[in-house]
């Protein structure tokens, strides 16, 4: 059986892409991997002659056809029934690994049987690269407290750099959510993060495509929808862990710091504080430009780097009347 099982599903990526990812993986300095591609698009000639072509080239990869389109979500669980690695691998069909990734997560994992997924931080490239380039690892946290209270405000991981331990998954019947079409991995991490600890290394193992299409997708309102259901259920189980179920229903921003400073005993460093109050301020649209300004009176601005400020403000600036968590 092979250590590490790739996981990947193709589209309709440009031909030159989805070579650039497959070569990536097949010129790893790890080589004890089985990689298995789903073919999201059987319609589409151009996949079926490369992926033919690269199964005849190398025997570890296998290829899954759909019989016709069921999406990312679907195609993942497809690929990890099948997968048979210790460890399984996530890629994308536009990014490009960095010939020692597999060889530094396998490395790690191997000698910390407590972290069930670790990710990595990475480099943006790509016709939009300048806007990744912005928040280029800015928010990519290394530890597993700061990780997981990450949850509290968006996805944890960078997506197709995580290796995760395939038996947590198994063992505990969790596989991808197939109810999410959009921000399956935000689910996953809800579901995986009392089962273990979570970490990224701070090698940058994957090169990140910005590309047009990915920005229009990520603002989909079905993504938007799955982001703040995941989003709502990771704060209030942390806010009922501090007794402060009640918290929501309170419509002013500094009244919430002040309620959440004294649960966290005043440590305005503790990351869920940190998390939790970034996500009030985003949410509060009512007064926009209050939210901003109480922002930096309160200091809880300048916790965060310049990249997470100007996220930050951004957010506070264009948010709509009706918008909330």
């Amino acid at each position: 059986m092979p250590v590490v099982s790739v996981i990947m599903s193709v589209y309709r990526e440009p031909v030159e892409w989805m070579r650039q990812a497959i070569d990536s993986i097949l010129a790893q300095t790890f080589t004890d991997f089985e990689y298995i591609i789903v073919n999201d698009c059987p319609e589409r000639s151009e996949n079926r002659d490369l992926l033919q072509q690269y199964r005849q080239q190398d025997n570890r990869i296998i290829v899954i056809e759909n019989e016709q389109n069921i999406g990312l979500t679907r195609s993942l669980n497809r690929a990890l029934r099948r997968a048979e690695g210790r460890y399984v691998a996530r890629m994308d069909a536009d990014d490009i690994s960095m010939p020692q990734r597999l060889e530094r997560q396998v490395a790690y994992m191997d000698t910390h049987a407590d972290v069930i997924v670790c990710g990595t931080r990475y480099k943006s490239f790509g016709q939009w690269s300048l806007l990744g380039m912005l928040t280029n690892n800015h928010w990519v946290r290394l530890n597993d407290n700061e990780i997981k209270a990450q949850l509290l405000t968006t996805s944890c991981f960078v997506h197709p750099t995580v290796i995760i331990q395939r038996d947590i998954l198994t063992l505990n019947n969790i596989e991808y959510d197939e109810s999410y079409r959009t921000a399956q991995d935000y689910r996953l991490w809800e579901q995986l993060r009392h089962l273990g600890k979570y970490a990224n290394l701070k090698e940058e193992l994957l090169w990140l495509r910005i590309s047009k299409s990915q920005i229009s997708s990520t603002n989909g309102s079905n993504q938007l929808d799955g982001r703040t259901a995941i989003r709502k259920r990771c704060i209030v189980e942390w806010l009922e862990s501090c007794g402060l179920t009640d918290l929501l229903e309170i419509n002013d921003v500094a009244q919430q710091r002040k309620m959440l400073l004294k649960a966290v005993d005043g440590d305005r460093h503790n990351p869920y504080f940190r998390s939790l109050m970034q996500t009030l301020y985003y949410s509060n649209s009512r007064h926009r430009l209050r939210t901003l300004l109480q922002a930096i009176a309160t200091g809880d601005i300048f916790f965060y780097n310049n990249a997470e400020k100007l996220r930050f403000i951004a957010i506070c600036l264009s948010l709509k009347p009706n918008d909330r968590l």
